[in-house]
């Protein structure tokens, strides 16, 4: 069984929509990582778990909400194309479902393979190859799919054919000092039983049923008929004749045509029956002797053909019988002359060293491979698509990532789109194409992504994705993309102008954030204040309100508001210890909403301000901002070409208190006397 991947892809001509509600980053958060997955850093050197929560802030969800629309967006592959709209549509909001245009497993794995998810791909796990293992908790369980080729098929879409495999002719013999003396594998098979039927499985495919009471002829012929066994020996234990016996007979099966290390044979005993008082039916498999042979593509003799499924035999070799002679078998595990040198017209064509008499075995350089060492190796990297090692334990390391094309004449990797580097390892940031981002954000890797991570104040957050190696649940540290758009572009590609904000004038019984400040100091001193990462210039503890309106102007995030002190407008903002205190109100005019709190920035002069409180969310004065912050002012279509709003009927741009300005963001509810009346349809 051939394994080999491509991530589902999605794409769609309507841009999906994207928003910045707590409700929608849990969700968001959900979807990219276990609750416990991002971990901050604590400046004393100690780690601590940060709840989702925590995270659940406007700047971080816009940092994972571009990631998770990039991995939802590119991961609806259920079966039922109507399910694949509805789940398109749920998780990225398209407006136009007949632009929809959903890609699953390439070509259809060429016809000769299923494409399952993850989850699936685990849970039908062979079960010759224990642990049975689960993968269903990680995020990519059912959002990576990949092919699951038939015997004789590989590739990314099951459309290579597959060179038979074989043992090297010139190794393992009884006399072989380097590879030692080689073996075929033997499995055993314990039956006790009276009557009955049994059935064994090889790599999924399972016998007709075997009774109790066959001879080794008739089982030998059973097991035989499966084509994933190319041939197996049967031999009872001692004196048995039949396959299984009261006391228990051990079958011994040799595996003469398969090679190597093999999966167990799996039984189904539910229709034996046994006669004997007080005794039930036994079925137990167990491996005495792993098999030691090369199970090698060409027998490592010949090169193999990718697009025919045919060796080319090295001079000296050719098509065996699995034991050493000649025969049908397309393996080149036989010689036709005698063999005194190492493969290539030149040993090892130059990329190795030849073992010498009797094995003439290449051992490759780095970056060279086959039998004769002619074929150039291509870059690994951490699988998009495997079989579980482990419960919820996988992605282990694939040549071109089990997704690109090797070209062994270059040792590069040709990458289906969406991925990208040496080994595939990447998915490209949207569009897909150059400029990436459409050449208004930096395209950031998970890892990158969660170091940009903001707190609702817009601070660092500090947290990390990915700082335990190895850790199954974030896998994707390095390998999932996304944008991170320059100030005035959006979408999870950066195509979108942004357009104006603002209050919706339609809506009644709304009121400003306003935050109050109390300020005691004993000598003159200066501070800072802080909003969502921004710092406001130098202020004094004795400045007017007129110059700390001007001064917190000045920081983007705050813009225009309107500052008043409680002891008049020509009182110092701070007060004395001795003095009656005075209350600052700062009322936001450009930041709408309910908005996080001012930090205060007064590290040197701690003791010169003893007191300093700053109130929000109703404490002391202070009122919870409860206007809208949205797009047009709920009261437009933004054009995401141009980034302006298209106003409706009877709006206009405001000056963000309700009156007419510049904010250009459809704020302004025109008086009906204002408007134009078109006098020629009267």
């Amino acid at each position: 069984m051939e394994i080999a991947l491509t991530l589902a892809v999605v794409t769609a001509h309507a841009q999906p929509r994207e928003t910045a509600t707590s409700a929608r980053a849990t969700k968001a958060l959900q979807a990219v990582t276990a609750p416990d997955a991002f971990v901050r850093r604590d400046p004393r050197g100690t780690t601590s778990r940060l709840g989702q929560t925590a995270l659940t802030n406007r700047r971080f969800v816009r940092i994972v909400e571009h990631v998770t629309m990039q991995r939802e967006c590119v991961s609806v592959t259920l079966v039922s194309p109507v399910l694949r709209v509805i789940e398109y549509a749920r998780r990225c909001g398209s407006h136009n479902l007949n632009d929809l245009d959903v890609v699953s497993c390439p070509n259809d794995c060429g016809k000769h393979g299923e494409c399952q998810s993850m989850k699936l791909h685990a849970l039908r796990k062979d079960k010759g190859l224990p642990p049975a293992v689960v993968y269903n908790s990680v995020w990519d369980s059912e959002m990576v799919h990949g092919c699951v080729c038939e015997e004789g098929y590989g590739g990314g879409d099951c459309s290579d054919r597959l060179c038979p495999s074989g043992d090297d002719p010139l190794t393992g013999a009884a006399t072989d000092t380097l590879f030692g003396f080689q073996k075929n594998e033997k499995q055993i098979v314990f039956c006790a039983a009276t009557s009955g039927t049994l059935t064994l499985s090889f790599r999924g495919k399972t016998t007709v049923r075997i009774d109790a009471l066959d001879n080794a002829d008739v089982v030998s012929k059973k097991l035989n008929a499966l084509h994933t066994l190319q041939n197996v020996n049967i031999l009872f234990g001692g004196n048995s004749t039949t396959m299984c016996t009261a006391d228990g007979n051990m079958v011994i099966v040799e595996f003469t045509q398969n090679f190597g290390p093999l999966p167990l044979l799996v039984g189904d005993s539910s229709l034996l029956m046994h006669a004997g008082i007080g005794m039930t039916p036994k079925l137990t498999i167990s491996k005495p002797e792993v098999g030691s042979k090369e199970n090698e593509a060409c027998s490592n003799r010949g090169r193999c053909d990718l697009t025919s499924g045919v060796c080319t035999c090295y001079v000296g070799y050719t098509t065996s019988d699995g034991m050493g002679g000649p025969g049908d078998r397309g393996d080149c595990g036989a010689t036709d002359s005698i063999i005194i040198a190492c493969p290539g017209e030149t040993a090892c064509s130059g990329h190795g060293y030849c073992s010498g008499p009797p094995q003439f075995r290449c051992f490759c350089v780095a970056g060279f491979t086959s039998g004769d060492c002619s074929v150039r190796t291509c870059p690994e990297g951490i699988a998009w698509f495997d079989t579980p090692i482990g419960d919820n334990r996988a992605h282990s390391m694939a040549v071109c990532s089990g997704v690109g094309v090797c070209d062994t004449s270059l040792g590069e990797c040709t990458c289906p789109a969406p991925f990208e580097g040496a080994a595939c390892e990447r998915l490209t940031c949207p569009p897909g194409s150059e400029p990436v981002c459409n050449g208004h954000g930096r395209c950031l890797t998970m890892a990158e992504l969660a170091l940009e991570a903001r707190n609702s104040l817009e601070d660092p957050l500090s947290i990390t994705y990915s700082s335990t190696p190895n850790d199954p649940r974030t896998w994707d540290f390095n390998k999932i993309q996304g944008c991170i758009c320059d100030e005035g572009y959006e979408g999870h590609d950066c195509a979108r102008r942004s357009c104006p904000r603002g209050d919706d004038p339609r809506t009644t019984g709304q009121t400003r954030e306003v935050q109050t400040v109390r300020c005691v100091y004993t000598a003159l001193a200066t501070f800072t204040l802080s909003f969502r990462g921004k710092v406001s210039p130098v202020l004094s503890s004795n400045m007017f309100a007129a110059d700390m309106k001007a001064a917190l102007a000045t920081v983007p995030t705050i813009g225009d508001v309107q500052v008043s002190y409680s002891a008049g407008p020509n009182s110092g903002a701070c007060t004395l210890s001795s003095q009656p205190a005075n209350i600052i109100s700062i009322t936001f005019i450009s930041a709408l909403g309910d908005l996080p709190p001012l930090q205060v920035n007064a590290d040197r002069n701690t003791v010169l301000l003893p007191v300093f409180t700053i109130n929000s969310d109703g404490i002391s004065g202070s009122i919870r901002g409860t206007n809208e912050n949205a797009e047009c002012s709920n009261n437009g279509v933004c054009d995401y070409n141009t980034g302006t709003c298209q106003c409706f009927d009877g709006m206009a741009t405001s000056d963000g208190l309700g009156g007419l300005g510049l904010r250009a963001d459809c704020g302004y509810l025109v008086p009906d006397t204002m408007r134009l009346v078109d006098v020629s349809e009267k």
